[in-house]
């Protein structure tokens, strides 16, 4: 195959002409499963004197084909092969936009073909990783990089080619890292970082235990990292964050935070060796680094410093680097801890330029780093509105720890008091926000006087209709732990429609799973005042879960998602769900009437779902339809016995006739006639057996079959009898001048009536072969059983056996009932006569 025709094929795929793009796509199809074709695709991409333009395109094609056809036989084995052997020269010749699809595709190869198809990866890894070429390097780290990423989050069983990887490559990693190091290549050092960082994240690899090998070298490595000084400081925050050693230095505090993690979950004296001879040295470089900060030494980025409060919360646990933090303290708490929590500037400007993007923002800031700062409780005045953000964020994050303090509770409501309550008034929108938040963590604080408690609703209703999204949306988290009071649960009902619209108009605006949740609770405590409210309800419901899920669908079919997409796109999945289960709730506790309207409601979501191929909402969505089921239960059951059902009730009714009289408990013994009586019922309502139905059916197509021979026959006898009629109906006419309208309605009605018969007759045939269908699907060794038979057989047994009790039975029954009792028996007569007949 002809390299140049390939490449003119993907040259012409960006014409600006639509008709020369789209004849180049289809002849691409045409040829793609020639042999030979993939690796010149491949060959396309790392030619350097090629259109950069038909490389991209080439290199999109590549990753789209690798992912669909790679498991499949579409693709030769010669030609995976070819592939295999050359991607990695072919990533050293690419540039940034064609090695970008070229590494998506590598790592779905080593997902398939690692390490079973592809022994010898690692060997090529190492030819590029020990080369004296800078690009040949990166690739070598690139391709480490996607082989770690596929082991990342696999199972203990399953990570064993991890272990062994790790164990090879990280000695040469480290060397790398330090000749990075040295010639500040940022870059590349941030990719051995994100190396490191993924093979420890799900646990520790066994070789870790030489710590000499793989824990000083490199604890080391990002201590020197995180020191190191910029030459040249940018003017602005911008200006750092897009430094180049910034993100490696994001990196470094990250590997170290996460090696703390994992040691303090292993043996207590592993952990105490690590907290003694490694955080201790760590713990000292983060402090060092703060103080520079605090002094406006140094910058620190956002990442940087939530990476340090996350580490000094861990060291505060442990002694020996409680000794090195305590004379820390106070520093820490005013010049760290408490500026980083007041509102400041950033969190101003983007309360106003995205509301949203705050709530997200503020949810997880350092709540953790708090525990410090319980001496606030007896502040004094603070300066400004923002200081006293600052304090009761704090408070609120101290909540836990105060509710179990019985020195500090009692002074929380006079501190709800002075210093909540006025903040619902307060000009600046995100004190209002603040103290709804503050009512929210303190909802399990009993109050003395029950008009602090109604003051405190009545503002949080207030702040339900705040023009601020942020203030509403924490009103409405604060009402919903509210309602565990009586008072307030009473107190909300007249109120209930307003609430619920306010839900989910927040619900539309912001994607958090703990609106959903605020949902779940109020369905499930106000079920009975919402019943008038279901339907419409549902009907919102469901339309935030379509939105959310078009947006699952969206990031599903995007080529390249971009950065940070993944948790956004995973939040969006555990929203719907919560979604789903809230109609869920609806469905169950909805009455007959309204549950018809329910189902209507939410089959375009199930519909959605399953054409969309989520497969991530496949669970709830399938639970959802299983709950219309189960609640519509009763429409449906009498529909569900059939044959099968009445045979094993008749065996069961027949197995106690069986037992013996001493068997029987005395109190039982007095409504045992009842048993004849309930099988008398079934046999009633027993359908004929299947092979009988199959018998007539023949018999009925014998029947037709000869009806037709006679209909031939006798045809023309016909015709000449309806010749003879017709003469005398003529002669009648000739007599009789005006017509009978009563005999021509009573035709009329006589054809309607055969009609309908004719109708009815058709519906039930059809029901019948429906239900002969469905038992012809289920097979058991009841199948070979004649109800009919074993019934006389067991009264039979009964007689023989315990005649006494069997003429107790008898004489119980009415004549009626004894009749019923002889039919059975003829009928069993019958069938053992017919069969005996057919043999």
């Amino acid at each position: 195959m002809d390299q140049n025709t390939v490449y003119q094929l993907f040259l012409a795929t960006y014409h600006p002409s639509p008709e020369v793009h789209k004849q180049a796509e289809i002849n691409i199809r045409n040829i793609e499963s020639l042999e030979g074709f993939l690796p010149i695709v491949l060959y396309i991409q790392a030619s350097q004197d090629l259109d950069l333009g038909a490389r991209q395109a080439a290199a999109i094609y590549f990753k789209n084909r690798v992912y669909s056809d790679w498991e499949d036989e579409t693709i030769s084995n010669q030609d995976k092969q070819t592939v295999k052997d050359n991607i990695l020269q072919a990533l050293i010749n690419t540039p940034n936009a064609v090695q970008i699809h070229l590494t998506a595709s590598l790592h779905k190869i080593l997902c398939i073909d690692f390490p079973d198809q592809w022994p010898d990866f690692m060997q090529s890894l190492e030819k590029c990783l020990v080369s004296d070429q800078i690009q040949a390097i990166q690739v070598g780290l690139i391709g480490l990089y996607e082989l770690v990423k596929v082991f990342q989050w696999k199972s203990a069983e399953n990570r064993e080619p991890l272990y062994k990887i790790v164990a090879l490559a990280f000695p040469v990693l480290q060397a790398i890292c330090q000749t990075l190091f040295e010639s500040g290549a940022s870059e590349l050092l941030e990719l051995c970082f994100k190396i490191y960082h993924s093979s420890i994240q799900m646990e520790l690899p066994p070789c870790f235990e030489d710590q000499m090998t793989f824990l000083v070298p490199w604890c080391s490595l990002f201590v020197k990292v995180i020191e190191r000084p910029m030459a040249a400081l940018p003017e602005n925050d911008a200006g750092f964050e897009k430094y180049g050693w910034q993100g490696t230095k994001e990196w470094a505090y990250t590997c170290l935070n996460v090696l703390l993690e994992k040691y303090t979950m292993q043996p207590p004296n592993v952990a105490k060796s690590f907290m003694a001879n490694f955080a201790s040295n760590i713990l000292t470089t983060y402090l060092h680094q703060l103080d520079r900060w605090m002094k406006k030494e140094c910058y620190l980025s956002d990442k940087c410093l939530a990476s340090s409060a996350d580490f000094l919360n861990e060291c505060v646990k442990h002694k020996a680097t409680w000794k090195i933090m305590k004379d820390y303290v106070n520093v820490l708490i005013a010049q760290f801890i408490f500026p980083l929590v007041c509102f400041s500037d950033k969190d101003e400007q983007c309360w106003t330029e995205n509301a949203i993007e705050y709530i997200h923002k503020k949810s997880g800031k350092y709540l953790w780093l708090v525990f410090y700062c319980f001496y606030l409780l007896n502040g004094e005045v603070l300066e400004n509105g923002r200081d006293k953000d600052g304090a009761l964020y704090m408070v609120g994050a101290l909540a836990p720890v105060i509710l179990e303090s019985k020195r500090v509770l009692p002074m929380m409501e006079p501190f709800f008091v002075n210093h909540v309550l006025p903040e619902f008034k307060s000009k600046s929108p995100f004190l209002r926000a603040r103290a709804c938040e503050l009512v929210r963590y303190f909802s399990d604080l009993e109050f003395s006087d029950e008009q602090n408690l109604n003051n405190l609703y009545l503002h949080i209703l207030d702040c339900l209709n705040d023009d601020e999204i942020p203030v509403r949306f924490q009103a409405i988290l604060a009402l919903q732990h509210m309602i565990r009071y009586t008072t307030v649960r009473d107190a909300t009902v007249p109120h209930l429609s307003f609430v619920m619209q306010t839900l989910l108009n927040l619900m539309n605006q912001v994607d958090m799973d703990v609106l959903v949740t605020a949902l779940e609770e109020f369905v499930e405590i106000f079920s009975q005042q919402l019943s008038p409210f279901a339907v419409e309800l549902c009907k919102q419901l469901s339309d935030t879960y379509l939105h959310l899920l078009e947006e699952i669908i969206t990031h599903q079919e995007s080529e390249n998602p971009s950065a940070g997409s993944e948790e956004i796109f995973n939040n969006k999945i555990v929203t719907a769900m919560s979604v789903t289960e809230t109609v869920q709730q609806l469905v169950l506790k909805s009455t007959e009437d309204v549950l018809s309207q329910l189902e209507m409601t939410v089959i375009p979501i199930i519909q959605r779902t399953i054409e969309s191929k989520a497969y991530a909402l496949y669970n709830e969505i399938f639970e959802l339809v299983a709950f219309c089921v189960l609640s519509s239960k009763h429409m449906y059951l009498s529909k569900m016995i059939n044959l099968h059902d009445k045979t094993l009730t008749i065996v069961a009714l027949c197995s106690l006739l069986r037992l013996p009289a001493n068997q029987i408990p005395a109190s039982l013994q007095a409504t045992w006639p009842q048993i004849l009586n309930g099988l008398s019922l079934m046999f009633k309502e027993l359908p004929e057996a299947p092979e009988e139905d199959s018998e007539t059916e023949i018999a009925d197509e014998g029947d037709e079959e000869s009806t037709n021979d006679e209909n031939d026959e006798t045809v023309s006898e016909e015709e000449d009898e309806n010749e003879e009629e017709e003469e005398e109906s003529d002669e009648d006419d000739t007599e009789e001048h005006e017509p009978d309208d009563d005999v021509e309605d009573e035709d009329a009605e006589y054809l309607e009536y055969l009609a309908h018969e004719a109708a009815h007759d058709e519906k039930e045939q059809e029901k019948r072969e429906i239900e002969l269908l469905e038992e012809s699907l289920y097979h058991s060794h009841l199948d070979e059983l004649d109800p009919y038979d074993h019934f006389e057989q067991s009264l039979k047994e009964l007689q023989h056996y315990n005649p006494q009790f069997y003429e107790y039975l008898m004489k119980s029954l009415s004549q009626e009932e004894q009749d019923k009792i002889v039919e059975i028996l003829s009928v069993a007569e019958q069938s053992r006569t017919g069969n005996q007949d057919g043999i």
